[in-house]
């Protein structure tokens, strides 16, 4: 009788100890960090938001404006790439992109580009921005985004061309610190003249302005992309 107890005791003993294990190994498996990665071969959907350097102003085609560049330049490192977006002249963060927030989550895309900033600083845009109302409006979005796409990679652009570029520029670099995003700083393009369009530019957008980016000027906002990117999708 008492062999039958101590027999019953040890299968008691080790059920306990095997449930025991049984949890701890469940919290540890819970426990364990979540990585998202996008490895080559990867299926990577890009949405694009921009103004009229989106839109292609002033390159020979639209094909190299800098947003298909990086389509390009990923699909040649093995990616399937699909391109999608809005960009539009004049566009601001506010007046544009915001109202189109919800058509992007949707896109569920896995890298997205925020090219804003520059119309911004035109007082004579209906959605002029000061640079503190600009670092509103861009945290806003960018934490929008982040709240629906918690695996999406987020880059944004400094601004184009301006009197008060270092302003927003600044504004660019605080909120992508504090939101823990990409910046792409434009400023060293802007500011070298080979990168701007001239009057003898001839694009599908009409001629050059000496304002906005050549065809040169667009591969090397697309190069500075990538440069980002490929730490991004390491």
């Amino acid at each position: 009788m008492r062999s039958k107890q101590w027999i019953g005791l040890v299968i008691g003993m080790v059920c306990v100890s095997l449930a025991i294990w049984w949890a701890a190994s469940r919290r540890q498996q819970t426990n364990q960090p979540v990585i998202s990665r996008i490895t080559s071969h990867s299926t990577i959907k890009y949405v694009a938001l921009g103004d009229s350097l989106a839109a292609g102003y002033y390159t020979t085609t639209e094909k190299n404006s800098y947003q298909y560049l990086v389509a390009n330049q990923l699909k040649n490192q093995g990616y399937q790439v699909s391109l999608d977006g809005f960009w539009q002249a004049g566009a601001t963060l506010q007046g544009f992109a915001s109202p189109k927030i919800n058509r992007v989550i949707a896109m569920v895309p896995d890298i997205i580009t925020l090219e804003y900033g520059t119309n911004e600083q035109d007082r004579t845009n209906p959605n002029y921005a000061s640079p503190k109302q600009y670092q509103h409006q861009l945290t806003s979005v960018i934490a929008t985004l982040q709240a629906k796409l918690p695996k999406a990679k987020i880059l944004v652009l400094t601004s184009w061309l301006a009197e008060t570029a270092a302003d927003y520029t600044a504004v660019v670099k605080q909120v992508a610190k504090q939101q823990h995003v990409t910046v792409v700083n434009l400023t060293p393009i802007w500011q070298e003249t080979d990168n701007i369009s001239t009057p003898a530019t001839r694009s599908f957008q009409g001629q050059g302005d000496n304002y906005h980016p050549n065809d040169a000027g667009n591969r090397a906002i697309a190069k500075a992309i990538m440069a980002q990117l490929n730490h991004l999708l390491k």
